[in-house]
């Protein structure tokens, strides 16, 4: 058993760098990352063909433990990231087709400027008769958030960049979809400090994140029977969503998700057993538990509880936006607080029943922000 978990355990972290790689799109160089399988898919000169173009392949841009991001060019000469694996290696094949097949679904489904678009997903093979799952992006040239120095950002590019942050999430919202992995490695900066979000297979729907809940036993081992039995009566959210859209793929990013938030996952859970009539069940960011006492199970205490988590990490994200940027220690203070207070002001309407809603932080987060001149 200890070598069976020590193995899942090994896969996952192989996992997770995968994920690292694949999940930037833009300026990678050969020397930056390594592998310990090297599959020589294509060369520089090389054409690959889909139903659609042709793309002829530029330079290796980096590479992971099963695959490579190469920058290509389609006949028309327009700049491309492709993300190209191999079809057929061991058992992750399918997942990382999944990852793939919703990263291309989401890009299609988002259209905003500041949040990545994919353009083609297609299977091809090699000279040597390898087949390849192939996903073409858009080339961004640029870094991440997390490798950007100190300092970089001037004050103009800051203010501009959080509301290019605020503008895309919100857009993404709109359409019934939060980044789950929203942290400064999957945020970048164009060499023009234009922000992009990237990671699309990252993009989940409301709908997804309550289905996993109600499917799933626990994290890691606290679910009981009495638990799952109350989920599986539950509905599904009434809201319009885009997870019809999408094909049912997203399944290893959320699993990833409520991994690395095992608590908030329990406490979504334990929001079904119900004792006596409370007529506003609160969710609290700091212990990540759920006061219910209600006699049925409302999803809107579902929502409550993801819109809180994941409106403290946009203000996460505007936060390390300010610390790349060259404005004053004192206006840098002042503004990381004035974002936390919105987080802890929306705590506070759950804490005392008021129904808030993540727009109506939002609309306000962006009232907060700072306007360039």
């Amino acid at each position: 058993m200890k070598k069976i978990l020590l193995k899942l355990l090994s896969t996952l972290i192989i996992f997770s760098q995968i994920n690292s790689v694949f999940s930037q799109s833009s300026t990678y160089s050969s020397d930056q990352t390594s592998s310990f399988f090297s599959y020589e898919f294509y060369t520089p000169g090389e054409e690959i063909y889909s139903p659609h173009d042709c793309y002829t392949i530029l330079e290796v841009l980096g590479e992971g433990a099963f695959g490579k991001v190469y920058a290509v060019e389609n006949s028309e000469g327009a700049k491309f990231a492709l993300k190209c694996y191999k079809c057929d290696v061991f058992s992750f094949g399918t997942t990382l087709y999944n990852d793939s097949k919703r990263e291309f679904q989401v890009g299609q489904l988002l259209n905003h400027p500041n949040i990545v678009k994919s353009v083609d997903f297609f299977n091809a093979f090699t000279k040597e008769g390898i087949e390849t799952q192939n996903l073409i992006l858009e080339y961004i040239k640029g870094e991440t958030l997390y490798e950007t120095a100190k300092n970089f950002l001037s004050r103009e590019e800051s203010f501009i960049a959080l509301a290019q942050a605020h503008h895309a999430l919100t857009y993404a919202l709109s359409l019934n979809l939060m980044h789950l992995d929203l942290h400064a490695g999957n945020v970048m900066l164009t060499d023009e400090s234009n922000l992009m979000i990237i990671d699309l297979a990252s993009f989940i729907s409301f709908d997804e994140l309550f289905t996993h809940v109600k499917t799933t036993t626990a994290y890691p081992s606290s679910g009981s029977k009495k638990i799952i039995e109350r989920l599986a009566k539950i509905n599904s959210f009434t809201q319009t969503s885009t997870s019809t859209q999408l094909d049912n793929l997203g399944n290893r990013k959320v699993k990833e998700f409520f991994l690395q938030n095992p608590t908030l996952f329990n406490a979504l859970q334990k929001a079904v057993l119900t004792t006596k009539p409370n007529p506003f069940p609160v969710y609290s960011l700091h212990t990540q538990t759920i006061n219910s006492s209600t006699s049925t199970y409302d999803s809107t205490v579902f929502k409550h509880a993801i819109e809180i988590h994941y409106f403290d990490k946009i203000t996460n994200i505007c936060m390390t936006i300010l610390e790349k940027s060259n404005l004053q220690r004192n206006e840098r203070i002042n503004l990381r607080v004035d974002f936390k207070k919105l987080t802890w002001n929306f705590q506070e309407d759950m804490d005392e029943g008021i129904d808030s809603s993540i727009q109506s932080y939002l609309d306000q987060l962006a009232e907060t922000l700072p306007t360039a001149n």
